[in-house]
């Protein structure tokens, strides 16, 4: 018995552990009553601790996880049933005995009303039913922290299920959302084809009337001919796009250089009196980018829509400085393109390659191009990243494998 009225046995027979057994608390004023409690549980498979006091029993149970309370009924100060009221309190699915020299109705309901009291022992107890109602409260104490291990269990996989189920919901969704954009982008571009097809007679008879002799001439004809090509980079485009829809072989790949795809499509953009007068291009390609297998209709179609995407940025600012670069390291050819337009704000950067998610005022684009981008970029094992401040500008760079 220590200083606090204690004294504690590991009852597990030595040399095994038993940190894991369950717990008991004997409390009782008598000394010989706890000396015996502790010799008839000697051999048993349970931690005890005996208390002389309910003070120092409380404040026990208070720090540490206990199973069964087996209390005598009258003790000086704290009698068993103020102390079993507060173990309630403190430890409420502990099993709670009490052990008493009274036998009669009143004392057993005052017991079980105050103390909430489970199973009640009359002194002098027997050894036997002792052992048998501490080891059934011992069992429901196993049993209920093993009913709470697989609860948690199952709440784990229950969530665990839920995250599966939703992101799954969100994948087939997102399919079904792809697969309708893919209808109608096909029904569109099916119905393109015969205003395309005015746009290239018409430039053929135009070229006939321009006399190629004056300045104007040539300036017109240089503009007609920049239209002709873009008329057929369409009508290739729409084919590309419909042989998609039944065929597989819309990704034939040849080696693409992608310094001679950006130095078309910058000029091709000249068209625009915007892009040719009011922004300033700095066009920086490595002379030495390797060539990366692709096909050419996707590759420009890339390319435009990072273009046209930061044309668009810098429309309402005043300085408008378009940056487009390639370079190449062991593994990926890269291209940036950077402009000095109004930025993205952080809370819109997930969103940006979604389809119909536009940050542009309405009529002003349809969320199609960067989703466009990006599905094209991954579609050949690359990626695409995306660096933003309000105010300064944006800058996208797409990384191809080599």
């Amino acid at each position: 018995m220590d200083g606090l009225g204690r004294s504690a046995v590991n009852t597990m027979p030595e040399g095994e552990p038993c940190t894991d057994c369950p717990r008991v608390v004997f409390v009782d004023d008598e000394e010989a009553a706890l000396s015996v409690m502790l010799r008839l549980f000697r051999n048993q498979a349970y931690q005890c601790v005996t208390f002389n006091n309910g003070a120092d029993a409380l404040s026990y149970v208070g720090r540490h996880p206990v199973d069964v309370v087996v209390s005598d009924l009258r003790m000086p100060g704290m009698d068993g049933l103020q102390f079993l009221e507060q173990v309630y309190d403190i430890a409420p699915e502990a099993t709670r005995v009490i052990v008493s020299a009274h036998s009669d109705r009143e004392s057993l309901l005052d017991a079980i009303n105050r103390g909430r009291v489970q199973r009640y022992l009359v002194k002098p107890w027997d050894a036997t039913e002792l052992l048998a109602v501490v080891r059934q409260s011992a069992e429901i104490a196993v049993l209920r922290r093993e009913r709470d291990r697989l609860l948690g269990e199952l709440s784990d996989r229950s969530e665990d299920l839920a995250q599966k189920v939703t992101s799954r919901t969100e994948q087939v969704m997102a399919l079904s959302r792809h697969a309708q954009l893919g209808k109608y982008a096909s029904q569109i571009v099916h119905n393109l084809k015969s205003p395309i097809q005015e746009i290239g007679g018409a430039v053929f008879l135009a070229n006939l009337l321009v006399d190629s002799e004056t300045p104007h001439g040539r300036e017109l004809q240089r503009y007609l001919d920049h239209v002709a090509d873009g008329a057929r980079e369409l009508q290739r485009i729409v084919a590309g796009i419909l042989l998609h829809t039944v065929d597989e072989s819309f990704f034939r790949e040849e080696p693409v250089n992608l310094n001679e795809v950006i130095e078309r499509e910058l000029e091709f953009f000249e068209i625009d009196e915007v892009f040719k007068y009011h922004v300033e291009r700095r066009v920086a390609l490595d002379p030495e980018l390797p060539a990366i297998s692709g096909n050419m209709i996707q590759l420009k179609q890339v390319v435009d829509n990072l273009v046209k995407n930061a044309v668009d940025a810098m429309w309402e600012v005043k300085r408008k400085v378009l940056t487009v670069s390639t370079s190449f390291d062991e593994t990926h050819v890269m291209i940036s393109v950077e402009d000095t337009g109004c930025g993205i704000p952080e809370e819109q950067r997930q969103g940006i390659f979604s389809p119909f998610f536009t940050t542009k005022k309405l009529g002003q684009g349809t969320g199609i191009g960067l989703a466009n981008v990006k599905s094209m970029v991954e579609a050949y094992q690359g990626s695409i990243e995306v660096e933003s401040r309000l105010g300064q500008g944006s800058r996208f760079t797409v990384y191809f494998p080599m």
